[in-house]
């Protein structure tokens, strides 16, 4: 078993800038551990000559900011030596080298404290920020009631290449103890530290420490062995917790804070009690993703983790081969709602097996468990996506012959990479080996989850485990050999082969023909430039041929936005800084406009392609990522319907693509989807004349925007449906459909049949001249959940219009937890429609359960502005952003900044939303009800407030965190219990 490890480069010339350029009056003072007394010799230690203090604090007391103290290699004893306080000065104390690991372990503060005499390393309680730096240092043999080795208060120092060995405390924090500190730890060692109560390598009380490339291993507690948090939120990242031993938690034990952890081992650590890896309880939120669990034991419940009044979130963890005495060698849920998804839980065992309840033992609880690989699994989780399926680990761990009563001997060590035929990563040759079999863990995980950084060939679909969605994932198997790269560089002077970037196609057309004659998967990377359908190395300057394409290919991925020819590294990627651009405009000669509903009669661009991308007859495996579509222009009868990308019974993946200023006369300016199944993630539809997109098919769109979009003809300017989408955090922003007739409308979207299902939306500043601004609803069922409605506009219906003209089709419309703040005109029901609107706050109200009419205080409306002072709205209007975030006086998230403010008011839509709907991902303090609008059940929903700042300390059993234990807990216990989902 390897550590992942990082490069420390950038830190350390970092920490190098600053000793250098720090201020002219800085001085750079000396101790050696043999001098007694300040002299200006050269040290014994080769130190360079100057000012030499006999011990630490002496150095310290006589530094002022900016200034660093260099310590020789030695051991520092006795007064002066240990019990070191900072004194709340920027300052920088290292070692000659805090790289060198000999240098570190041969600098030793050697603190001799004991229970009769106690004495520790450091203090920080000051208020020392992140210029006080601590770096290069073994700390040892330190006793203190509270951090044996570094006691931090209230301040939040920077501490690197640190190793605490052999410290103890009596109380909490055998290594180290944070009280109120946000400091900062990398690449730090806690080993064979210990404590008689919690945290034996350290314990965080309250505060936000960050945490990265840290290892505890050997240490010991009561409850702890590596960490224990209490109230705080860590940030743990490539940490590694190896052979720590506790009565709990052997690992870590957290009680009531949100850590989150992220791509962190927990290795052979063991209880006496429950949770060998970690022990979450009292409403403990931690937040895992990528981790492994392998090996841990607990003599009583949950050998790898234990979960007691808690709702953790896991994403993308293996855990395996953990044991339990009791039950649950996996995970033992109590009294919990356990959220775990796109993860493995296998080859775990208890006292009754390896079942599906040694996986994940239920004592009391609900936990939510989604397209996870669970060994037995029997539906009684319930779930989606969910596999009973060996997930072929290159290498799986298993006991050798017995189980110890108790600790890890008897362990074969392991590889938990999936194995795969088209390349998996072995970390011992580091390089991609292919195997005999492929993973059924491969592509197996939330279609809607983030592939990351998996390489190609993909599937374009994260896999299930902790190496889902890093640069280690499996790669996934076709039955064909391991993927092929080709390369296009428009201008590139090499052979034109595609080999190399020095050797690459000029000409994407003949990459594409290429990449259809090779075995697949073909990787086709495109360097930044504009590229035109009609143009290859044959016809150099192009055909002129309108009807010319770039045609989509089954195993076949486009990505664009590399840096190509000419740029430091060729395979850098970034879709804004290179622009990769498939273009219509094959005369090169467009003219923009200042309008777009004069696009359709630009008479420079009557020669555009009809349609600059066709994915027509493909699958999934067929993928364009990181382009902008632009300059389609169709406008003849035959070829008047998807100008940016024409899609007939195709389901290819599109990922971080742009549809901008493409025109069609009928249907799908930006994309015409007519059956067939794509995916769209983190595309943008913008500016486009005739729809940003239409679909008689059944597109997964996610994080997709559409905004400005124009359509004069009917309907849906933004978007036109007659299938059954599912949106999933897409926002629909000052889309028009202008013409004024009351056959026309839906600005933002037209529902004409199907079934479509969004979540999480925003449809804002959407015009119609007829009826419908946000949303036109001939037929078919829409179910909307989680989104808002606001400065939308028009005469019937500013939100909603229900209207089929003279055919008897009503529609089905069911809204939940939604925001309805488009005045009095909001909804028009025309045709009987049946409209079903329960927890929302909906302006000039509506009869259904759960609904307001109030003020819903987002921090700012959006606006139309004329800016030409012109009579007709619509034609030359620009609508400006809002921010449709929920103030509050509890906390809200502020895009701008990337960070929490807090507001003077509190929106009535805060925790007024359905009691039973899951409150997802929104953040602590949440009332245990979700949110109403757009970012209810997100990471940015607003925080809930109870007439009282938050609180500082998070109380065991208070589920609506409004600081008390009280019937409103047991209120919304009651009413998820027992509940699946």
């Amino acid at each position: 078993m390897t550590k992942r490890t990082s490069s420390f480069t950038c830190l350390t010339i970092t920490v190098l800038i600053l000793s250098i350029s720090s201020p002219a009056n800085a001085k750079t003072i000396y101790v050696d551990a043999g001098a007694t007394g300040v002299n200006n010799r050269p040290s014994r230690a080769g130190l360079q000559s100057g000012v030499q203090y006999p011990s630490i604090q002496a150095a310290i007391d006589a530094a002022v900011d900016g200034d660093t103290i260099i310590l020789a290699p030695g051991a520092f004893r006795g007064e002066g030596n240990r019990d070191i306080d900072f004194l709340g000065k920027a300052i920088t104390v290292r070692s000659t080298d805090p790289n060198d690991p000999d240098i570190v372990a041969a600098t030793i503060i050697d603190c001799n404290g004991t229970e009769a005499e106690p004495h520790r390393g450091f203090y920080f309680n000051s208020g020392e920020d992140a210029n006080s730096v601590l770096s290069g240092f073994t700390i040892i043999n330190g006793h203190a009631d509270y951090g044996g080795g570094v006691y931090c208060k209230d301040s939040s120092p920077t501490l690197m290449d640190c190793i605490f060995s052999g410290n103890s405390a009596g109380a909490r924090g055998g290594g180290m103890y944070n009280r109120h500190s946000d400091l900062k730890l990398t690449n730090c060692t806690f080993s064979g530290n210990s404590t008689n109560y919690g945290g034996g390598g350290m314990y965080n009380y309250r505060g936000d420490p960050t945490l990265t490339d840290c290892t505890f291993s050997g240490n010991s507690a009561n409850f702890g062995g590596g960490m224990g948090n209490y109230s705080n939120g860590s940030t743990i990242t490539n940490c590694m917790f190896i052979n720590n031993t506790a009565d709990d938690g052997g690992g870590i034990w957290n009680d009531a804070g949100s850590p989150e952890i992220t791509n962190c081992i927990f290795y052979r650590n063991s209880v006496t009690g429950c949770g060998g890896g970690l022990f979450d309880e009292d409403y403990g939120h931690a937040i895992l993703a990528n981790c492994i669990f392998i090996e841990n034991f607990a003599r009583g419940k949950g050998g790898a983790i234990h979960i007691y009044d808690s709702p953790p979130i896991l994403t993308n963890c293996t855990i395996s081969g953990n044991f339990a005495g009791g039950k649950g060698g996996g995970i033992f849920n109590d009294h919990s709602i356990a959220a775990v998804t796109n993860s493995i839980l296998w080859g775990n065992e208890d006292e009754g097996g390896m079942d599906e309840s040694a996986q994940i033992h239920i004592s009391a609880g609900a936990p939510i468990v989604n397209y996870t690989c669970i060994q037995g699994l029997t539906g009684n989780l319930g779930g989606i996506g969910n596999i009973d399926a060996d997930p072929c680990f290159v290498s799986p761990g298993y006991w050798d012959d017995w189980h110890p009563p108790y600790g890890i001997s008897g362990w074969i060590d392991s590889d938990y990479h999936l194995k795969s035929q088209a390349g998996r990563w072995d970390p011992n040759t580091e390089t991609w080996v292919p195997d005999d079999v492929t993973s059924p863990c491969i592509d197996a995980g939330d279609p809607m989850s983030p592939i990351g950084h998996e390489p190609f060939p993909n599937g374009g679909i994260i896999n299930i485990g902790a190496y889902a969605g890093t640069a280690e994932a499996g790669k996934s198997y076709s039955g064909n050999p391991p993927c092929q790269t080709l390369y296009v560089n428009t201008g590139a002077t090499g052979a034109n082969d595609g080999s190399s970037w020095a050797d690459a196609y000029e000409y994407l057309q003949d990459a594409l023909a290429d990449a259809n004659a090779l075995p697949k998967p073909v990787e086709i990377r495109v360097a930044q430039g504009v590229y035109t359908p009609d143009s290859n190395s044959a016809v150099p300057e192009g055909t002129g041929d309108r009807e010319a394409t770039f045609h989509l290919i089954n195993g076949v991925r486009l990505k664009g936005g590399h840096a190509g020819l000419g740029e430091p590294d060729p395979n850098a990627r970034d879709v804004e800084e290179y622009e990769t651009i498939l273009s219509g405009d094959l005369d090169v000669n467009d003219t923009d406009v200042e309008y777009i509903y004069t696009l359709w009669s630009e008479p420079t661009r009557s020669e555009n392609c009809y349609h600059v991308v066709t994915g027509s007859g493909t699958d999934r495996t067929a993928a364009l990522d990181s382009f902008t579509i632009t300059g389609g222009h169709g406008t003849l009868e035959g070829h008047d319907i998807g100008a940016g990308m024409y899609n007939k019974n195709g389901s290819p993946t599109l990922i971080d693509c742009t549809f901008r200023r493409n025109v069609a006369t009928n249907f799908g300016g930006g994309m015409y989807n007519s059956g067939g199944d794509p995916i769209l993630t983190n595309c943008h539809f913008i500016q486009n004349y005739g729809d940003g997109m239409w679909n008689s098919g059944n597109p997964t769109l996610s994080r997709c925007t559409f905004r400005y979009n124009r359509s004069d003809r009917a309907r849906g300017a933004g978007m036109g449906n007659s299938g059954s989408p599912i949106l999933t955090d897409c926002i629909f922003i000052g889309n028009t459909v202008c013409n004024d007739s009351i056959n026309d409308g839906g600005g933002g979207m037209y529902n004409h049949q199907g079934s479509a299902i969004l979540i999480n939306c925003i449809f804002a500043g959407n015009l119609a001249g007829g009826k419908g601004g946000a949303m036109w609803n001939w037929a078919g069922n829409t179910t909307l959940t989680n989104c808002t409605f606001v400065g939308n506009s028009a005469p019937n219906g500013s939100t909603i219009a229900c209207y089929s003209q003279d055919y008897p089709t009503p529609a089905t419309l069911q809204f939940a937890n939604c925001i309805l703040w488009d005045g009095e005109n909001a909804i028009w029901n025309d045709n009987d429609s049946t409209i079903t609107i329960d927890y929302s706050d909906v302006e000039a109200g509506w009869t259904g359960e759960g609904n307001i009419d109030a003020d819903p205080c987002f921090v700012e409306f959006g606006h139309w502005e004329d800016p030409n002072d012109t009579p007709d709205f619509g034609l030359d209007d620009i609508w400006v952003d809002g921010d449709y975030h929920l103030k509050s006086q509890g906390g809200r998230y502020d895009p701008n900044t990337q960070s929490w403010v807090y507001d003077d008011v509190t929106s009535p839509c805060i925790d007024a939303a359905d009691p039973m709907s899951p409150i997802g991902y929104e953040p602590f303090p949440n009332g245990g009800i979700v949110n109403m609008g757009a970012y209810g059940g997100t990471a940015e929903a607003g925080k809930s407030y109870f007439g009282q700042p938050p609180c500082e300390t998070i109380v065991a059993g208070d589920i609506n965190g409004d600081c008390e234990v009280n019937f409103l807990d047991f209120r919304l216990m009651a009413l998820h219990w027992m509940e699946e989902r």
